[in-house]
């Protein structure tokens, strides 16, 4: 039997040697000039089969991958596959990258509605995981412009309050924000909070006679807040820097009267002596001092207030 399977097989002709040559086409010629009709006949067939399955083969990998290629460049190019692939991005910390995904897709599909929520999110990466507060609130104020999401517009507005207040330290500028959450947003639950906040504001640009006023509001407005101890507490502190000592003895008073086991009891005692040492009393501040110390957080403070008072005392009655 002829072994089909080895290009290298020699025919004997004429007391010759022919090597069939590894080449389809020239095996084939081959064949037929030694008189193998039969064996050129079933090259020639497997040669052109083999080059319809090469072809078939190769078409079905070039469509699959047409195909892959396609499905991927549809899923990133979509608003939802570019959002997914942000947050994929975001999860791994790899936070510019991320932004450059939403900002593709709010420019991109500016009618999508998953708008509101990139730029929302545009907010959180760059004030929150970039530290570019002023980047993070021009989104923020973008998602309030467009009002999209209600959900989201509050929550932007929060943290531009927030971060004017807590982070840029521009008072004015916060109590603006704070009021706008009152004033524009359906949001009962946190109006006191603001409300403190805006007192709070005042008070730390400064202007104790306006943060007096906020206080006073809050406890008329939100009489059932959880934040009215904290208001009167703030308000006597108020009274103190101004200097009106009686004002702020009476107003520590009225807190630990009506919510004796609040936090601050400890805190408005000492703001009580304090005052009471302003007058000169320097006894019954000595006095309270010394009750309040072991329960007093800041040991050094007191412990400098009691020595000074003592060495006052005894100059005095030398």
């Amino acid at each position: 039997m002829i072994p089909l399977n080895n290009p290298s097989y020699r025919f004997p002709y004429n007391k010759l040697h022919c090597v069939i040559s590894r080449n389809p086409r020239q095996r084939t010629t081959q064949y037929a000039l030694l008189g193998f009709l039969p064996l050129a006949l079933c090259n020639l067939l497997s040669e052109n089969l083999y080059r319809l399955i090469l072809t078939v083969k190769i078409s079905i990998i070039f469509t699959v991958l047409s195909l892959s290629f396609y499905q991927i460049g549809c899923h990133k190019e979509s608003p939802e596959g570019l959002y997914t692939d942000a947050e994929d991005l975001w999860s791994k910390a790899r936070y510019i990258e991320a932004a450059k995904r939403f900002i593709q897709l709010v420019e991109d599909f500016p009618e999508s509605v998953l708008v509101s929520d990139s730029l929302y999110r545009l907010g959180e990466i760059y004030y929150l995981n970039l530290n570019d507060s002023q980047e993070g609130i021009k989104y923020f104020y973008e998602v309030i412009r467009q009002g999209k999401n209600g959900e989201n517009s509050y929550n932007a507005q929060r943290y531009i309050a927030e971060i004017y207040d807590k982070t840029l330290n521009d008072y004015e500028q916060a109590i603006i924000e704070y009021h706008r959450l009152i004033n524009d947003y359906d949001k009962d639950d946190m109006a006191d909070k603001d409300q403190y906040q805006i007192a709070q504001c005042y008070f730390k640009k400064g202007d104790f006679e306006q943060a007096i006023i906020e206080f006073d509001i809050l406890r008329e407005e939100y009489p059932e807040s959880k934040l009215i101890p904290d208001s009167y507490y703030q308000k006597a502190n108020s009274l103190y820097m101004l200097g009106r000592y009686n004002d702020a003895i009476a107003v520590y008073n009225d807190l630990l009267k009506e919510y004796p086991q609040n936090r601050y009891a400890i805190d408005a005692r000492f703001g009580i002596a304090s005052s009471i040492e302003e007058k000169e009393r320097f006894r019954e501040a000595l006095t309270i001092y010394e009750e309040i110390r072991e329960g007093y957080g800041n040991k050094d403070l007191i412990d400098m207030k009691i020595d000074r008072l003592q060495k006052r005392i005894n100059d005095r009655y030398r």
